[in-house]
Order: C-alpha cells, then structure tokens, then sequence
C-alpha cells in the first residue's frame, strides 16, 4: 500500500483545545466529546506547521473503529494505538533521560604483618607521698651487665649539659628490673603494673627511701642505644633524664619470646636524704 501524506497544522494549545475527534482524525460519533489536552502530559509544542505521515493502515483501523465502538477493550486498543501515532504527527517530542550513576571506586586498604614498632611510655614523676605497699618485686638481672651501659648512656646526656652525674642504686635496679619482667610476662607496657601497682608503690617495695622518684618504660627496642634515643626524643622523659633533682638510678631489661615487643625497659630515678649509692 501506498502511505497517504497529508499536511495538518499545528493547533493552537492554548486558544483552542483540541477535540477528540479532530485530532485523531476518528468520525467523532464514536468518541466522547472533550478536549485532549496533549500539552500539559507531553509538554507543550512549538507552533509550527509540521508533515504527518499517516499510513493506510490507520486508515483500516480508523473503520475497523467505527464497526468496533460496542467492543469496549477492542476499541480502547484501538484507541491507544492511534493516539501514540499522531502524536508523533503533531510533532509532540517526548524524550526519556536515564540517569546513570557516576563510576567511583571504593578505599584502598592496605595490611602488613611486621612486628610492632618500638614504643615508650609515659614519662612520670613523683615527689614523696604516702602510699600501700602492694607487693615486693625480686630482681632478676640478665647476665649481659646492660646496666652499666645504660648508667653511662645517661650520664653523658647529663654532663653534657652541665648537671651532675647519677650513681647507681641497687633498689632502684630492683625496682626497675621487676617492672621490666612483669611487663614482659604479662606482654603489655604501662608504668601501671599487671597488680594495679604504681611506680611509687614499687620502689617504695623495693626499699629505697625516696623523697622524689621517677620512671621511663620502653618496648621493643633492642639495644641501650636506641632506646636511649627514643627517650631523649620525648620530651617527658628527657625531663626525667635530665632532670637536676636526681641523684640515684637503676634500670631493668626483660625479654619474651611469645610477648608482642619482646624487649622492655624501665629506669627508674630517686632521691633521697637516707639512701646511698650501691
């Protein structure tokens, strides 16, 4: 079949709605009267004469229509189909947007199992008060005399900057040692003891007579130097290093295989008007 070309102009939407009949081009006895009005669902068309291409075959269902208007469902398919169709003839552009989300990418994470870095505590100094005794910490020197070394590391940071030497105290060392092996065996680092006790309470229990103590805690590090120049790095516990009150030292070094750092350090400051260099 032959299409059939017919030019129509645009209606005018807001003057004149358009009627059922007249745009769909069916005999309106078969329509109810109303207008259609095509612009407030679809938007509103530019006034412009345009060309309809209307196919024969409209045509067929336009009289199909017209024996079909007792049959309420056939005449309402009948109905959709044509509507769709002219109003692709009166030009009525209906546009569909998707929104597509925009690409993004998730976190990147990262895991490496390392041993843990070396760490230090808090710096803590006290001048005397009155506390409990809560336990009596025995000494356990390991045999490589870190002691003295540590002594000597402390001291050179001292004379350099014009205070007095320290001398080592057994008490202190008592102190300090026990500290480092309950840290090691009970794997955590504090100046808190795995009892509750302070460091106070601690040298206290070891014996020494203090009239002002202090304490600096490490783990992880695996030598006197280096743990030596984390502290000196911060600046609390370089305080305790430095510090002019104090006269008396004693340090503690623990290892533990199956602990988290494995190396754990303590030194321990005193002065007192009773105690003597041992």
């Amino acid at each position: 079949m032959k299409p059939i070309i017919r030019k129509i102009p645009t209606p005018d939407y807001d003057s004149q709605p358009m009627r059922r009949s007249a745009t769909l081009g069916w005999p309106a006895s078969i329509l109810p009267e109303g207008p259609i009005p095509i612009h407030s669902a679809f938007g509103r068309p530019k006034p412009t004469t345009s060309w309809s291409y209307t196919s024969p075959f409209i045509e067929i269902f336009i009289a199909m229509a017209t024996f079909a208007h007792h049959s309420t469902t056939l005449l309402l398919a009948l109905i959709a189909t044509v509507f769709v169709l002219s109003t692709r003839a009166a030009s009525v552009e209906l546009t569909v947007t998707a929104t597509i989300p925009t690409p993004i990418i998730g976190d990147a994470i990262f895991e490496d199992i390392t041993t843990p870095a070396p760490i230090i505590g808090d710096a803590i100094f006290e001048n005397i008060t009155n506390v409990t005794i809560s336990r009596h910490l025995q000494a356990a020197y390991p045999p490589d005399g870190f002691q003295q070394e540590m002594l000597d590391a402390v001291n050179k940071e001292r004379t350099s900057r014009g205070l007095s030497k320290l001398c080592m105290n057994t008490k202190l060392q008592n102190a300090a040692q026990g500290h480092s092996n309950d840290m090691a065996e009970h794997n955590y680092m504090s100046h808190t003891g795995s009892d509750g006790s302070k460091m106070s309470q601690r040298i206290k229990a070891a014996g020494y007579d203090r009239t002002a103590c202090g304490e600096n805690v490490a783990a992880g590090h695996t030598s006197v130097e280096e743990v030596m120049t984390a502290w000196m790095a911060s600046k609390r516990h370089r305080e305790n290093i430095l510090r002019p009150k104090f006269t008396m030292f004693g340090c503690g070094y623990a290892y533990s295989e199956s602990s988290t750092y494995k190396h754990y350090w303590t030194q321990n400051f005193g002065t007192s008007k009773t105690e003597k260099c041992s």
